[in-house]
């Protein structure tokens, strides 16, 4: 009895409340008593198009209050600005933890966003079809979702994590040192011919290269060869040379999909 009368004083879940320019799901934390907030998608749009259709800034606050009660608006919500065709400009506060996957997929005008420092999530496809020309990915990002920022017309990446690199990019490229994952599809089908990776790199995920088929040569300076997620190097020609650290040989031609490579050869010079 005591529960029951609890949930009606403070429901645990409450979805779909305007508040404001936007539309949240309200949840209260029944130990704390705190309360968080998660923007979502319009409930009242029909179809893509009419998915807060007026919509050309979206200044997320920082708070709600419903009810008396106030909310801290943590999320982003799956699909919430998606394809908001006229949204420009995208203010976040630093209440903001988590950016769900598809939040802002084909906003199509928004060519800039700066995630605040209170980010430690970025979902899948997040902001697919937004051709981003200025970006800020704070470190506290720990995980980025697979094409989150696919179509960026800049390297979207932080101190540890390389989530996408430019259709555009022709020739060679060197990762920075201190990344220590790139993200599923990554450079998958870019145009680049060669690829430099850094010491600390420990994981590359699935497809991260996938399509790459003009690489003329891979070079892994890590000693320990990173971990691979699911057909990383596919159609890439297991012919080029590979260049890792001479005392590591051995390890890569033993490695999982490191050992497809039939060129493994040591790095004379770092370049």
């Amino acid at each position: 009895m005591e529960d029951e009368f609890y949930d009606i004083l403070f429901p645990p879940y409450t979805g779909h409340v305007r508040i404001g320019d936007f539309y949240y799901d309200l949840y209260i934390d029944r130990d704390t008593l705190e309360g968080t907030a998660e923007v979502v998608r319009d409930p009242m749009a029909s179809d893509d198009k009419t998915n807060y259709p007026d919509l050309t800034i979206a200044r997320i606050p920082a708070s709600v209050t419903y009810r008396d009660e106030e909310f801290i608006v943590t999320t982003i919500g799956s699909m919430a600005f998606a394809d908001c065709s006229n949204l420009r400009v995208v203010e976040l506060p630093d209440t903001i933890t988590c950016i769900e996957e598809m939040a802002f997929f084909r906003c199509e005008r928004l060519t800039s966003i700066v995630l605040p420092d209170s980010v430690t999530r970025v979902g899948k496809s997040a902001f697919l079809y937004c051709e981003l020309a200025s970006l800020h990915i704070p470190d506290s990002v720990t995980e980025i979702g697979e094409r989150a920022f696919d179509d960026s017309l800049i390297p979207a990446y932080n101190a540890h994590i390389f989530a996408n690199m430019p259709h555009s990019l022709i020739g060679e490229y060197s990762i920075p040192e201190g990344i220590k994952t790139i993200t599923a599809g990554a450079f998958s089908h870019r145009k680049i011919t060669s690829i430099m990776l850094p010491a600390s790199i420990v994981t590359i995920r699935d497809e991260a290269f996938g399509g790459c088929n003009g690489l003329v040569s891979v070079t892994c300076k890590a000693s320990i060869p990173p971990a691979l997620g699911d057909d990383a190097f596919l159609w890439v020609d297991k012919s080029i040379p590979l260049y890792v650290p001479a005392e590591s040989i051995g390890l890569y031609k033993s490695a999982p999909q490191w050992n497809e490579f039939q060129n493994i050869k040591a790095i004379i010079s770092i370049h």
